[in-house]
This record gives C-alpha cells, structure tokens and sequence, in this order.
C-alpha cells in the first residue's frame, strides 16, 4: 500500500497483478502487515469512506462523488424495481428478489 492522496483527502492504493485498489476517506496508519484508522461520528455527521477498484494497467479513475454517485445509483435501482410487473402476493418481497438475482447475475458485477 502506499499513500497517494493529501493530508486534507487521505488515500492509500495497492496493486496486486492485474488488480488495483484506490481506499479514501479517513487517514489509515500501517499497524503490521494491515492499515487501520478510527474515527468518530456525532448525530448528523457524515463520514464518506470509498474503496475503488481498477484495473491496474489504467490510471486511478479519481475520487468519486459519493452524494452524486449515490442518488444516481438510487434512481437506477428504483426505475428496476418500477419496472417489475408483478400483482401476486408477497408483493415487496419479490420485487427485492427479483432485485438481488439481477444484482448477483449482472456480467459486470
């Protein structure tokens, strides 16, 4: 792992063969062979912590967005589930059914 963000945005990277993981958020300090940090939250903080994963011939895709990224990923999702036509029983339990096998069974996922 090395350190590759700033004091004001903290992040680490590593590489491992074709892999590559970008973690920011909160400063993690090397304890043995593992990076740990902790942190406090009080009511109504908000604390982004973000893991990236690229491949590792390609540069690091940046920090993300973690509010735009979020409502987006929303959205995609809720347009899924209105798209679910079903009128049976057990109405909201199929839709997240049908949800978690298209989330499990996604090529790029």
């Amino acid at each position: 792992m090395r350190r590759v963000g700033t004091d004001d945005r903290p992040a680490l990277a590593a590489t491992a063969g074709p892999d590559a993981l970008v973690v920011r958020g909160i400063r993690l300090e090397p304890v043995d062979h593992s990076h740990r940090g902790s942190f406090r939250v009080e009511q109504g903080e908000v604390v982004d912590l973000v893991a990236t994963w690229h491949p590792s011939h390609t540069s690091d895709p940046g920090p993300l967005e973690v509010d735009v990224a979020l409502a987006r990923t929303l959205a995609w999702w809720q347009q899924r589930a209105a798209q679910i036509d079903h009128s049976g029983p057990h109405h909201d339990e199929v839709v997240r059914s049908l949800l978690v096998l298209h989330a499990l069974t996604h090529r790029d996922t």
